[in-house]
């Protein structure tokens, strides 16, 4: 895994991009051709947001054998992740690579006011789910 965080002074609007490949141009220290945008964790601490990226390294942008039944289940059933993404770009100045102990810190800092929040372990939700469509609309919308 590679930890990616960023600050900003505005919200992000990352979610179109989990599940989403591309080429590892971020990280040349880690030897893999291609990085996966697995999960996001985000925090709103002190006016400012926080964002965790966690990348899976990968030599290929291909699917295992279970995620891919679990996916036709699902009704996708593509053999690849969706690829094209140019990380350094989209992450644009000002992020840095941390390790998990740095991310773990992070996610355990208190609240400073009572409207500050977190939002982690986001997931997909299954075609089959209901409203599924309509959170993701939405979600797309903003």
């Amino acid at each position: 895994m590679l930890y990616i965080y960023k600050q900003s002074s505005t919200p992000l609007s990352p979610w179109n991009k989990l599940r989403v490949g591309g080429v590892n141009n971020i990280a040349p220290q880690n030897k893999a051709k291609f990085l996966l945008l697995s999960n996001i964790d985000a925090s709103h601490r002190e006016g400012a947001w926080h964002y965790i990226f966690e990348f899976d390294a990968r030599d290929s942008l291909q699917k295992s054998g279970l995620a891919q039944l679990m996916e036709r289940s699902n009704g996708n059933g593509s053999a690849k992740f969706k690829d094209g993404t140019n990380w350094a770009e989209w992450l644009g100045e000002g992020w840095q690579i941390i390790d998990e102990h740095v991310r773990n810190e992070i996610l355990k800092l208190a609240p400073v006011e009572p409207m500050d929040g977190i939002i982690t372990g986001v997931r997909e939700l299954p075609n089959w789910f209901p409203g599924s469509r309509q959170v993701a609309a939405a979600v797309l919308a903003h």
